[in-house]
C-alpha cells in the first residue's frame, strides 16, 4: 500500500506534455527566427535526442509501475535532460538573450518537486552556471548587462522561494496522506480496514467491474488466545495478514482485516476457478506452518467462503460469501467452499 503519491504521477505527465509543447515551439521558433547554417546541425541533433528521450519518458510513465526503479530513475533523470535541452536551446536561438530563457523556471520547479529546497537551490545554481556559459560564448552586448543581471536575480528567487513553497506544500501533501492511511487501515495488520473495504466494495459494483469475493475466517482463534495470549493471537492476526497479501497477484486484488480474526479479500479480473485454486494453496501451506511462540508451537488453519459478483448488491453478495464460510466451518473447517 506504500507507493509514490499519485500527485507525482499527475506533475510528471504535465511536465511531460510540457515538454512536447516546448519542443514545437522552440522548433517554431528556431525555423521562423535563428535558423542557420551554423546551428542547423545542433538543432536537428536536439529534435532528435528530445523526441527520442520524451518518447521513452513518455512510455514509462504509461506503462511503468509507479515505484520501480525504472520511473523514478527516468522521472529523476528527467531534470538532468531538461538542462541540458534548454542550454542548447539557448545557444540556438539568441544566447543569453533567447525568448527560451524562461524554460529555466520551470525546470527549477520541477527540480524542487523531487527535491525540496535543495532542490530548487541546486538547479538554480546550475543554470546559473550554464546561463554564464552561455553568456560567454555568445555575442556579449553591454547595454543588455541589467537585462543579464536581473536573469540571474530571479534564478535565485525562483529557486529559493519555489523550493520554499514546494517543500512546505509537499510536507502537508504527506502529512494530509498519512492521516488518509490512518484512516483508512488496520493498526495491528497493517491491511485496509472494515470501512475502506465498504467502500471498495461499492465502487466495484456500481462499476459493474469483474470481480470475486472472498471472506476468510481464522479456525479455533479464541482457542489460541486462550492458550497462548492475546500477544500470540495478534501476531498470528500479523503473519496471517501477509500471507494473504503475498497471495494476491500484483494489480489483482486487496486484502482487509474485515474484523477481529476475520478477513476479506476482493480479487479483479480472474476467474473464480483461479481464485479458488489459489485459496487451496494458501490453505495448504498454512497448515503445513509451525507458528512458534514463547517455546510453544501451534498450527492455524482458515476456513474461506467465495461468491462471485454477478450484478448481485453489495449486501447480497457479502451474504453469499458468509454462508460459503458458514458452510465451510459446517463441514469441518479448513475448507474453501464456493457460494451455492
Amino acid at each position: 500500500m506504500n507507493g509514490l503519491p499519485q500527485n507525482d504521477q499527475v506533475l510528471e505527465n504535465i511536465f511531460s506534455a510540457l515538454r512536447w509543447f516546448f519542443l514545437v515551439v522552440s522548433a517554431w521558433i528556431y525555423m521562423a527566427y535563428y535558423e542557420s547554417e551554423s546551428t542547423v546541425l545542433c538543432f536537428w541533433v536536439l529534435i532528435a535526442f528530445g523526441t527520442l528521450y520524451m518518447g521513452a519518458a513518455q512510455w514509462v510513465l504509461m506503462k511503468a509501475e509507479m515505484n520501480t526503479r525504472i520511473y523514478v530513475t527516468l522521472t529523476r533523470v528527467g531534470v538532468v535532460f531538461d538542462i541540458a535541452a534548454v542550454v542548447g536551446l539557448m545557444m540556438i536561438t539568441g544566447g543569453a538573450e533567447s525568448p527560451m530563457f524562461a524554460i529555466n523556471y520551470l525546470i527549477i520547479l520541477h527540480a524542487s518537486v523531487y527535491w525540496g529546497l535543495r532542490g530548487g537551490i541546486g538547479s538554480a545554481a546550475v543554470l546559473a552556471l550554464s546561463y554564464t556559459g552561455v553568456l560567454l560564448l555568445g555575442p556579449f552586448q553591454v547595454q543588455s548587462v541589467p537585462y543579464y543581471v536581473m536573469n540571474y536575480f530571479f534564478l535565485a528567487i525562483v529557486g529559493t522561494m519555489g523550493g520554499m513553497i514546494v517543500s512546505r506544500e509537499r510536507k502537508h501533501l504527506n502529512e494530509k496522506t498519512i492521516a488518509q492511511n490512518i484512516a483508512k487501515t488496520d493498526y495491528l495488520t497493517g491491511l485496509y480496514n472494515h470501512r475502506t473495504f465498504q467502500e471498495t466494495l461499492k465502487e466495484l459494483v456500481d462499476t459493474n467491474t469483474k470481480f470475486t469475493l472472498v471472506m476468510a475466517d481464522i479456525d479455533y482463534f479464541k482457542r489460541i488466545n486462550d492458550m497462548f495470549g492475546h500477544l500470540s493471537g495478534d501476531r498470528v492476526l500479523k503473519e496471517i495478514a501477509t500471507h494473504l497479501e503475498q497471495m494476491l497477484p500484483a494489480g489483482k486484488g486487496t486484502a482487509f482485516r474485515y474484523g477481529g480474526e476475520e478477513f476479506a479479500v476482493l480479487v479483479r479480473d480472474l476467474p473464480i476457478t483461479q481464485v479458488k485454486m489459489m485459496l487451496h494453496q494458501l490453505r495448504s501451506e498454512l497448515q503445513e506452518c509451525v507458528f512458534s511462540y514463547c517455546d510453544s508451537d501451534m498450527r492455524v488453519t482458515m476456513s474461506f467462503g467465495v461468491a462471485e459478483f454477478c450484478g448481485q448488491s453489495a449486501a447480497g453478495l457479502v451474504r453469499q460469501a458468509d454462508e460459503a464460510l458458514y458452510e465451510a466451518k459446517r463441514l469441518g473447517r479448513n475448507q474453501v467452499v464456493l457460494a451455492g
